[in-house]
């Protein structure tokens, strides 16, 4: 009789861990994310209507087009003029790129220089780049260095467009206006 009770709680607790398997494998699946393509050591360039390309490098690239999303590692890009020469440039560690609103995320040692403004911007934290409309924004600390002074601030916005600047509170530095 002791047999038989052992055996039929060994087969209870075979059953209850089979179906708590079985649960978590189907919580995995869904969270699984499979890209579309992935690049090694790879480039691409962004097409923008009216605008001149964006050409982007990187250590890894992760393109996820049900999403319109491209993950990014090691990435440096430049956007040249007419005549070929850069007028945008920067780097960061991570990127991720939505391909519909041509906004780039970057974060981790980032830079992002305007060639033509002879404006620099360092983060070590998230910037965003809304490579379309030329806008910049980072609520991380950031260093802003220009021909008219340099100024760090945790709040930053620009439109390199309209060479409009502002900030939250000026931390370091000076500006000359």
């Amino acid at each position: 009789m002791r047999l038989i009770n052992t055996i039929i709680i060994l087969f209870s607790i075979l059953l209850v861990s089979c179906s708590n398997y079985s649960t978590s494998s189907t919580e995995n699946q869904d969270d699984l994310r499979l890209a579309d393509m992935i690049l090694e050591e790879g480039s691409f360039t962004l097409y923008q209507e009216g605008e001149n390309p964006i050409e982007f490098k990187a250590k890894r690239m992760a393109f996820f087009s049900a999403e319109n999303k491209a993950e990014i590692e090691g990435i440096s890009f430049s956007q040249k003029d007419e005549d070929g020469n850069i007028i945008i440039e920067g780097s960061a560690d991570y990127g991720e790129l939505d391909t519909e609103d041509e906004l780039l995320t970057l974060e981790g040692n980032v830079s992002l220089d305007s060639i033509r403004d002879e404006m620099s911007i360092r983060s070590d934290g998230k910037l965003s780049f809304n490579t379309r409309t030329q806008e910049v924004e980072s609520s991380s600390y950031t260093i802003v260095s220009s021909a008219d002074g340099e100024f760090s601030s945790q709040y930053f916005y620009g439109n390199l467009l309209e060479e409009e600047y502002s900030f939250s509170s000026l931390e370091s530095g000076r500006i000359e206006i």
